[in-house]
């Protein structure tokens, strides 16, 4: 919305795909634009969402203390 701001004053969408998906707190429930303009959700972002999360969901326990510390520090 970034060309019509205004455009979602007042809008609030809820899609039901989105109530009880795993990621629908981490993608914000994707790109509001596109929704609006498609009418929901958009499967193939929903799924480069889930791949990610789960990605580094695995990758969390592999990370020890001080690693991450570290890159808090160095940014």
């Amino acid at each position: 919305f970034k060309d019509d701001p205004e455009a979602l004053k007042g809008i609030t969408y809820q899609w039901k795909e989105c109530g009880t998906c795993r990621v629908k707190n981490y993608c914000h429930k994707g790109c509001m634009y596109e929704q609006v303009k498609s009418g929901g959700p958009i499967p193939e972002l929903c799924d480069i969402y889930k791949y990610c999360y789960d990605k580094a969901r695995a990758l969390i326990p592999n990370l020890s203390r001080e690693y991450i510390g570290r890159m808090i520090n160095e940014a």
